[in-house]
């Protein structure tokens, strides 16, 4: 059984860079705080193992889901009683068939779950019976332009907000040329982007990790970022 405690107020370690400039010495500012655990639900996983998790979220103060590490799957369950609610993937939706994997995000709204193939760009819309309704096709503004599966997906008032990733070039190409958010309708058809990495990531050395390196250690945190001069913070 694995023990999800929820919801908690986390006051987290804020660390601000007071200049832009990379010649400039920059100043961080770590402030203490501390979280407060206000209930807590065994979740039941005897039917199956919950190890490697993906973009874990909580929807209509009921419905916990996460992606597993093989992604082919969208897990979900019940965030009041711990009880197992059902998982989407190829061999347990009766109604339509969905490719076997590229599936570790998703998100509900009302009584629409959506399910997203970041390989296809493809939005897979189900309610939550698992009946199928329809597939949406995301229309990126470039044809190299694809969704990220990690990090951002929503459906909020009738739009699709999404972390885009540029899928040609070197790595410093692919994060000049993608968006932080780009906005679609609920037809798939492109409104806007907007947003940029840092501009470490975009020029000189980077550091190969998909998240900073942190460690805590005798109340104190160190971080190593993730992208330009390996710096310990």
């Amino acid at each position: 059984m694995s023990k999800l405690k929820l919801p908690f107020i986390l006051f987290s370690l804020i660390a601000l860079f007071t200049s832009c400039s990379r010649s400039e010495d920059k100043q961080f500012e770590i402030i203490p705080g501390s979280y407060i655990i206000v209930d807590s639900v065994l979740i039941d996983d005897s039917k199956f193992s919950i190890s490697y998790k993906k973009n874990t979220k909580v929807y209509n103060d009921s419905i916990l889901g996460f992606g597993d590490g093989t992604f082919a799957s969208i897990n979900l369950f019940h965030t009041k009683k711990g009880d197992f609610l059902m998982n989407f993937e190829m061999d347990s939706i009766d109604s339509f068939i969905i490719p076997k994997k590229r599936y570790s995000d998703f998100a509900v709204d009302g009584e629409r779950f959506y399910l997203l193939n970041h390989l296809l760009s493809k939005i897979y819309v189900f309610d939550l019976n698992k009946k199928y309704l329809r597939t949406i096709d995301l229309k990126f503004e470039n044809e190299l332009l694809k969704p990220y599966y990690d990090v951002l997906f929503e459906v909020k008032e009738d739009e699709i907000f999404i972390i885009t990733e540029y899928s040609g070039g070197t790595l410093s190409d692919n994060f000049k040329k993608s968006h932080l958010v780009t906005v679609f309708d609920l037809e798939g058809n492109f409104i806007l982007s907007f947003g940029n990495y840092p501009k470490p990531y975009t020029e000189g050395k980077l550091v190969l990790s998909g998240n900073e390196n942190i460690i805590l250690k005798d109340e104190s945190v160190y971080i190593l970022n993730v992208a330009g001069v390996p710096i310990l913070k």
